[in-house]
């Protein structure tokens, strides 16, 4: 809202519905869905997110997720919350997370160790799906190109 790029009808429209998916079980990040009742595109929303958290965007469009990288801050964890380990060395860690909450970067934060410098980006969570899609496909030629 403080961007300009929805108003608070359409927020609290979306907020009802978030509600009513939630008592269904379902969960789903506003964002994307403000998205899908066509309120904002995704790029709008993403260089939103970008600008709220102070995180750049990654392009994963040509990104092949390496399962050591994964192992990196827990195969399980990074398949549940959709993080992809993009860089791993001695000093950083790059991760790029759909969208990022509180909760997921201060966790993550907390288990590595406090010399190694965690570099937090956003990244589409169509990329971040195929990724991960890739990552679990033996066969997908896509790995080898």
């Amino acid at each position: 809202m403080d961007l300009g790029v929805i108003t608070s009808e359409e927020l609290e429209k979306v907020l009802e519905k978030q509600k009513e998916l939630k008592a269904k079980g379902i969960r789903k990040p506003l964002g994307m869905l403000l998205v899908e009742t066509g309120y904002t595109t995704y790029d709008v929303y993403l260089k939103a997110l970008s600008k709220h958290f102070i995180m750049p965007i990654a392009s994963l469009a040509n990104f092949i997720p390496c399962p050591s990288l994964q192992r990196s801050i827990g195969e399980k964890y990074a398949q549940k919350n959709r993080i992809l380990v993009m860089e791993n060395n001695s000093t950083v860690i790059k991760l790029a997370v759909p969208e990022p909450t509180a909760h997921i970067l201060d966790e993550i934060r907390r288990v590595l160790p406090p010399w190694k410098k965690v570099e937090f980006h956003l990244g589409s969570p169509y990329e971040i799906e195929r990724c991960f899609r890739k990552k679990l496909d033996p066969f997908s030629m896509s790995r080898y190109i």
